[in-house]
């Protein structure tokens, strides 16, 4: 089964809600995975643009968002999602976390894990070790993507990977 999947950090649709649906919609996905979403408003605004269904972070009185979210187009659909926030606890402005999601269509399942990790290299070992065990325990397959905050060879993308590949520590 062929899955096309974007992922994105859009800034708050900084760039313009309308430029990013275009752009996204050029691919023609059935799953997107979204970073910095800004207000609740704009992502269910762009969802219903792109004629998908967002799963994003569950709203709380108490705490900042970290603005993951993962969109699916029919026939997927959202089986169900959770948030994760990691530990690093010098994040309180800025909170980083997993959004972990399990959609599906027709009898088949994966696990879309949208994340956005820290800019201190270490911050982001640290998040991956987290993620890595988060991982582990979901049955079945698992896509994980998103704002690494490095490039393709860095620590934190070669951990994930090595991890990935071996479903070791």
């Amino acid at each position: 089964m062929q899955l096309r999947v974007v992922v994105y950090n859009v800034r708050g649709f900084r760039d313009g809600q309308d430029r990013v649906v275009r752009l996204v919609g050029h691919f023609r996905p059935d799953l997107v995975v979204l970073n910095e979403t800004g207000s609740r408003r704009r992502l269910r605004r762009f969802a219903r643009a792109m004629g998908m269904d967002a799963a994003g972070d569950p709203w709380s009185p108490l705490r900042r968002r970290v603005k993951n979210a993962v969109l699916v187009k029919p026939p997927w659909r959202i089986v169900s999602r959770r948030l994760h926030r990691f530990k690093d606890v010098r994040r309180r402005l800025y909170p980083r976390g997993a959004l972990i999601a399990q959609v599906g269509r027709s009898g088949f399942r994966i696990w879309a894990i949208a994340v956005h990790l820290g800019l201190h290299p270490l911050e982001r070992i640290h998040s991956v070790e987290e993620l890595s065990d988060l991982a582990r325990g979901l049955s079945g397959p698992v896509l994980i993507a998103g704002d690494f905050n490095e490039l393709p060879d860095g620590k934190a993308v070669g951990l994930v990977r090595g991890r990935a590949r071996h479903g070791g520590p």
